[in-house]
Order: structure tokens, then sequence, then C-alpha cells
């Protein structure tokens, strides 16, 4: 017997008492006895305890990096449409609601960034995001409200339909903008056409500021449009203005 004075016998061979050490730290004892093949003590090979568990705000996640990345080309995008419009949905409230959640998409790029980073590195998002974030603000404020009121009332009256000609497949609008105290009514003239149920490619022809409506015409090879100003405005050029009209709107 090479340990203990005691005989522990057994199927599995001799076995050390419960004072025998083996692994681990001089203050460490075994809760059951070693087994013991041959006269040789068998160990269990020693385990690496896991490491402990990384917080995701300890280092740059990659899923942060793509959240920040489809947040901004949304917002981006959908922004890029509304200052050079190309698609237009049918339905003005959807419109209203998809520049909504867009004015949102940067304060979620700000969370998942804030929420993946630390120290220098947060503060560095944070500022770099700022002035879009400013910028949010009121244009989301507005673009709630209006797609309150389009809701409540079933017309956007801050881009209101004045008239349509068909033109074949296509047609021009005439559009009333409207944004309250702050300016006057204003008027866009636009191309469209269906591009997918619900969707719509467009191209603005023109747009007036101090302006009610625009009479269209249809002339060879394209439209004629002439602006009616607002009563007491002087600052409009009434046209009347030629656009050409293209098949597909933009080509």
């Amino acid at each position: 017997m090479a340990l203990g004075s005691d005989d522990h016998s057994g199927e599995g061979g001799d076995f050390a008492p419960e004072h025998d050490w083996r692994v681990g730290s001089k203050s460490q004892r075994w809760a059951t006895p070693i087994p013991r093949v041959n006269g040789h003590v068998c160990v269990a090979p020693e385990v690496t305890p896991a490491g402990p568990t990384v917080d995701a705000r300890q280092r740059p996640g990659a899923w942060a990096a793509a959240v920040n990345a489809v947040a901004l080309a949304i917002f981006l995008t959908v922004y890029a449409n509304a200052l050079v419009p190309a698609v237009r949905l049918t339905s003005a409230l959807a419109n209203s609601l998809v520049f909504l959640g867009a004015s949102a998409l940067p304060w979620v790029a700000l969370v998942a960034g804030q929420r993946a980073l630390r120290n220098w590195a947060a503060a560095a998002h944070a500022a770099l995001l700022t002035p879009v974030l400013l910028l949010t603000l009121p244009l989301g404020m507005c673009s709630a409200l209006t797609a309150e009121g389009t809701a409540e009332q079933g017309v956007d009256y801050s881009f209101e339909v004045q008239r349509t000609l068909s033109a074949g497949p296509s047609r021009v609008r005439v559009y009333r903008t409207n944004c309250g105290v702050p300016c006057d009514f204003g008027v866009v003239v636009r191309h469209e056409r269906p591009l997918l149920p619900g969707l719509l490619v467009v191209r603005e022809l023109g747009i007036w500021n101090h302006a009610d409506d625009a009479a269209l015409r249809l002339v060879p090879g394209g439209i004629e449009v002439t602006v009616v100003p607002t009563h007491g405005s002087y600052h409009v050029e009434a046209g009347p203005h030629r656009y050409a009209l293209r098949p597909w709107v933009r080509f």
C-alpha cells in the first residue's frame, strides 16, 4: 500500500484515503477517494477554468458596427431621397412614417455604439453623431405631427395634391407645400410613374415659393407649367415654363 494505513480495495483497484493530496493548491482536499489502477494513482487531468465573461462594453462589437452601418445607410438614403426625390410611396401616411422611422435610426446607432464602446471611443462616436441627432430632432417631430394629421384627416396638408394631368403611362402632379407659420405656401411640380404596386418613380420639374397652384398644359414633347402666385406676391416667375417628359421619368 503506497499511502494510508487502511486497505481500500475494489474492482477498480486500490483507493487512496480521503487525506491524499494530488491536484491544486496545498490546502485542497479530495472530496472522494482517488482511484488506483495497478498500484498507480489515477488523477483526473487538470481543467483550465474558463475565462471571465467579457462584457460588450469592454470591446467594440462587430454587431454594433453592423447596426451603425445599416442604420446610417438607410437614414442617408431616405434623407437624400427627400432632398432629390427619386422614388415615393403612393400613400401620404406611409411616406411620413418612413421619414419618421429614418429620423429615429441615428438614435439607434448611438445606443448600439455606446453599448459596445467605452471611454474615448464612446465619446468620439457620440460626438460624430451629434450633428445628425440635432438635425433629426426638429425634422422627426415635424414628421410625427404630419403623420398624426394625415392619419386623422386622410390628407397631408403639408404636401397636398392640387391637380393631376395624365401623360400616357405617367402623370404630372402639382403639390402645394405648407410648413405652417414659419413659411409661405409653395408649389412643387413632379413627373411620376408607377414602378411597383404602391411605389412611384418621380422627378421634380420645379419648385416655387410664394405660390398657391400651377396650371398644366401638354405640349409637343413635354408639358407647360404656369405658376399661380399667392395673393399679393410679386416674387414668382409665373412662366409659362416648359419641361420635357421622359418615358420612364428619370430616363
